[in-house]
């Protein structure tokens, strides 16, 4: 049964669901390391790429579309943040209503945060746990990093000695090196600034879409364009905001819902693609609106994955499964194709080959990682049973 599933088209559960994320998380993911092995025309000269039988300009542009892929993640986080059940905010919100009868609710009264907006303070209570998790899950992978590529790494030259080295090495661990502008290990872990700052944002930019509605979305294009601040929040709030809207309005079920019953909807996607990637690689955008169009872009691409590509048996489960491990492939790639293992990496000059080389080793890596945290889990959670049972 199991390979039959594999092998038929995916019609049913029109809704945009965990599969259907893991899908698009699958797609980005492929983006993401062809865009970093790519990108650089000096690169492809200096590592002999054969880029045959595309030309450098049409394989640049391809390349270089493939960093829509932060904007996709981006819109991923925003939009699945969004749609957490919301049974379990009804829940809350009853549980830490104030009891009117009494004293203690007539002392504090109607004007506590609890009462005024308990759907927000669940929210926050839920990103601080998505935080953590988040932080514990990095720790690993820094730690693991430090294990596997301890010979090429000079820990004391990038973090310094005594007091210095301990605190920024400490920052580097949890992920906050970005946030403190401290040194990295790994020049990929910026996005990780960028999480933790989107799991805090937006529930609040989402309990502001509650008060003003779409408005939101051309609030937001402003804030980012007249007032000073991060380059990468300046970058993706947009795209954030867009992912609120489409999950409160339910975009992307709709169109998932099209797609099963408009076939033609696959053709004008495929049209909107193909006029999205020069659009998107012009210089005047890049220059000057690329935040505007990334946004835009973002939510198409999550259309198209989510909603056509996920219908279409064996490549959903292909990229499900490499969506199911994005995050670690996205953290750990960089130290194969371009910190430690560079040279193995481009050898076979084809860039079809190396591209599949980066992806194997980035996909091994984060798998067996996994499968060291689920040991972990598995081994405290058996302790903690020992530990409580009388």
């Amino acid at each position: 049964m199991k390979l039959i599933n594999i092998f038929r088209i995916e019609p049913e559960k029109p809704s945009f669901d965990r599969d259907r994320t893991l899908t698009v998380k699958g797609v980005a993911i492929l983006m993401l390391l062809f865009y970093h092995l790519f990108h650089e025309a000096e690169a492809l000269q200096r590592l002999n790429v054969n880029y045959a039988p595309f030309s450098e300009r049409v394989f640049l542009t391809l390349a270089g579309f493939g960093n829509l892929c932060v904007g996709i993640f981006v819109f991923l986080t925003a939009f699945g943040i969004c749609r957490k059940p919301e049974e379990r905010e009804v829940k809350g919100a009853a549980a830490n209503a104030p009891a009117t009868n009494t004293p203690a609710a007539s002392a504090s009264g109607a004007g506590s945060n609890a009462g005024k907006n308990p759907a927000l303070r669940i929210a926050m209570k839920e990103a601080c746990k998505r935080a953590g998790k988040l932080m514990g899950n990095f720790l690993i992978l820094y730690l693991s990093a430090i294990l596997f590529f301890w010979r090429s790494l000079n820990l004391p030259g990038l973090y310094g000695p005594g007091k210095q080295g301990f605190l920024y090495g400490l920052a580097d661990a949890l992920g906050l090196a970005a946030l403190f502008d401290t040194p990295q290990m790994n020049p990929t872990w910026w996005y990780m600034s960028l999480a933790y700052t989107l799991i805090f944002l937006v529930p609040l930019l989402r309990a502001a879409y509650k008060k003003v509605g779409p408005a939101l979305i051309p609030l937001v294009f402003l804030v980012t364009f007249l007032i000073p601040m991060d380059e990468g929040l300046a970058m993706y709030a947009p795209t954030a905001a867009l992912g609120i809207w489409a999950a409160e309005e339910r975009i992307p079920d709709r169109v998932t819902t099209a797609y099963a019953n408009t076939p033609s909807l696959w053709i004008c996607s495929l049209l909107l693609l193909a006029l999205i990637v020069p659009l998107r690689q012009n210089f005047y955008v890049q220059e000057s609106f690329l935040p505007v169009v990334d946004a835009f872009a973002a939510l198409l691409l999550v259309l198209f994955a989510g909603g056509l590509l996920h219908r279409i048996p064996v490549l959903r489960q292909i990229l499900q499964f490499l969506g199911k491990y994005s995050m670690d492939m996205y953290l750990i790639h960089t130290f194969f194709y371009l910190m430690v293992w560079q040279p193995f990496v481009y050898r076979f000059g084809y860039f079809l080959v190396t591209y599949l080389i980066l992806i194997a080793l980035s996909l091994l890596y984060a798998v067996i990682l996994g499968g060291i945290r689920t040991a972990g889990r598995f081994l405290l959670s058996d302790l903690r049973e020992k530990v409580t049972k009388p």
